[in-house]
């Protein structure tokens, strides 16, 4: 695989891994994906992207859900790639969007994309791309109700569990 630029989003050069995934998505191969990447490879600007897409494609209501607030406003809103671009300066100059920093949701176009813990209420959304765990039951149900009804997909990205206890 080559590097290339990414078609909805001209910011954004995907890595082969990122490239494959962001690819098959587009495609709707599957409705559900789980990505084991280590630390630094990309999960967030990925998940990001893919969101960013979908959010041009289609209007749509996006989650990106995480298993805090704080690490979602650490790790993506506020986060920085390994280049020392800010995740949020990947959203396109050419459509209208405005963020909202208290509910760590953007308006892009007719789409939002909104930031929410694991526990957090889904109203019916589209897509779902999952940074954390689901670990409340409710919740949970309420999310795959969504998936059925919007015709949605989730997106389940984690760091590789190493035996030895050390975090990649």
């Amino acid at each position: 695989l080559f590097l290339k630029r990414n078609p909805m989003n001209e910011k954004f050069v995907p890595r082969p891994h990122q490239q494959w995934l962001m690819e098959n998505v587009r495609k709707q191969v599957f409705r559900k994906f789980i990505a084991n990447w280590p630390r630094r490879s990309g999960k967030d600007i990925t998940a990001f992207n893919i969101a960013i897409e979908e959010a041009i494609r289609k209007p749509s209501l996006i989650y990106i859900v995480g298993p805090t607030y704080p690490m979602l406003k650490r790790g993506l809103w506020d986060g920085v790639t390994i280049e020392g671009c800010k995740l949020l300066s990947y959203l396109p100059d050419d459509i209208p969007w405005e963020k909202d920093n208290t509910l760590m949701s953007i308006k892009l176009g007719e789409s939002t994309i909104k930031f929410l813990n694991s526990d957090g209420s889904f109203k019916g959304g589209k897509v779902l791309l999952n940074s954390g765990v689901i670990t409340n039951q409710a919740t949970l149900d309420i999310v795959l109700t969504s998936f059925t009804a919007f015709r949605g997909f989730e997106i389940e990205l984690s760091t590789i569990p190493v035996t030895d206890g050390v975090d990649l």
